[in-house]
């Protein structure tokens, strides 16, 4: 009798050894399940728990507040926010017209005119430079020798006027052409600041040589134009010149009047 409770005894604890451990092995094993679905779940992106959807309209409002979501289409921001298909980015949301007319602006006139003088501007250049280079200077030193030419000479300030070359700029090609030669540099008495430049005898043999041989290669370009259409232009650039000057003069603009 007593070894058969005794059996009995052992045999339900055995069992219930074992109904413990195959309980701790399943809360094991949903364990591992809910961390390693955790683990492919998406994580936010950054301390404000945002995912990408909604950091990136958070950017787009805080940059341009005017372009917040119309209301009829929040809905499909959601589901967009919601979803994880990049078939439908949040930008995306934003009605085509809605933002086109966001971004228009009212384009003024003379924008047109700007771009041709611009342009035209470059094509000289282009056109000029190509011929002064194989005359054996370069565009700076052909303004200087054909702005001196035929004159008893000029100061720096004027020079630098006359030739829109940039101070520092024009410094350097003088001192180029001083060493070649071309041009002397006086004093101008009571004021030592300023200088006097003059074409030298060289710098006169070579403005006779290369300011008639450039012109010739100019009038190929301007021939193309009558007299009347070269007329008017010249009308209209020098009233274009006389209202930027006058609006810079209202402006109290000063470019400086120190020489090199």
């Amino acid at each position: 009798m007593s070894e058969n409770i005794l059996a009995t005894s052992t045999t339900d604890r055995v069992r219930t050894g074992r109904s413990a451990a195959e309980e701790t092995l399943k809360k094991a094993v949903s364990g591992m399940k809910r961390k390693a679905h955790g683990a492919q779940r998406p994580r936010p992106n950054n301390e404000l728990g945002e995912g990408a959807t909604t950091q990136l309209r958070r950017r787009l409002t805080l940059a341009s507040p005017r372009l917040s979501l119309p209301k009829g289409r929040r809905a499909e921001a959601n589901t967009a926010q919601r979803s994880d298909s990049p078939a439908q980015p949040f930008i995306q949301c934003f009605p085509e017209p809605v933002v086109r007319q966001r971004l228009a602006y009212q384009r003024p006139a003379y924008l047109a005119t700007l771009r041709a003088l611009i342009r035209c501007a470059q094509a000289f250049e282009r056109y000029s430079a190509r011929h002064v280079r194989t005359l054996g200077l370069t565009p700076a030193q052909f303004d200087v020798i054909a702005t001196l030419g035929n004159t008893d000479g000029m100061t720096c300030r004027a020079l630098g006027e006359r030739t829109l070359i940039t101070k520092g700029t024009l410094t350097g090609v003088l001192d180029r052409l001083t060493k070649r030669g071309l041009i002397t540099r006086e004093g101008v008495p009571g004021d030592a600041r300023r200088s006097h430049v003059r074409l030298t005898p060289a710098g006169d043999q070579v403005f006779a040589e290369v300011f008639p041989a450039h012109l010739a290669y100019c009038a190929k370009a301007f021939g193309r134009l009558e007299e009347a259409e070269l007329s008017q232009l010249t009308l209209a650039l020098d009233r274009l010149c006389a209202a930027f000057e006058q609006a810079g003069a209202d402006g109290g603009g000063n470019g400086g009047d120190d020489e090199p």
